[in-house]
């Protein structure tokens, strides 16, 4: 049986547990189970407009400052032409367009991620959304 690349996302991501990378085309997302973060996860602001920096798929948080992103379970690519990703709302988010949710900012070592080199800013972190936190869209957020 051939999977699409939206099925196999979701079978990617339905795993519990720790972070899982979900691939369509060149792009990879990060998607993780609720066992990820403390039960309640935390409560630092996450927002900003989805772009892509080469092959990675970042949120911009205006004045130059981007982060990749683990997403709640259930996240997957829409599509890779243009690029949309599916939020487990069912809303979709495209290229441009903002979100906004809870979560934390977090080093690679803190969380057992592999998140390539050329993905992460400066700062050295990455935003992680709550796992039971709705992601709000609105377009232009962040920018």
């Amino acid at each position: 049986m051939m999977l699409g690349p939206l099925a196999m996302s979701m079978v990617l991501t339905s795993c519990g547990g720790g972070t899982h990378s979900v691939e369509s085309g060149d792009y990879t997302i990060y998607v993780h189970g609720s066992s990820l973060l403390p039960r309640g996860g935390t409560d630092a602001g996450i927002e900003g407009t989805l772009a892509l920096r080469g092959s990675c798929v970042v949120l911009e948080a205006g004045n130059e400052v981007w982060f990749p992103v683990v997403w709640p379970a259930g996240t997957s690519i829409a599509s890779d032409d243009p690029f949309v990703i599916s939020l487990p709302s069912d809303q979709e988010v495209a290229v441009g367009e903002g979100v906004s949710g809870s979560g934390g900012y977090y080093q690679p070592g803190n969380l057992d991620m592999d998140v390539p080199q050329e993905c992460l800013p400066e700062t050295n972190e990455f935003a992680v959304f709550n796992p039971d936190d709705e992601v709000e869209t609105a377009a232009g957020v962040g920018g």
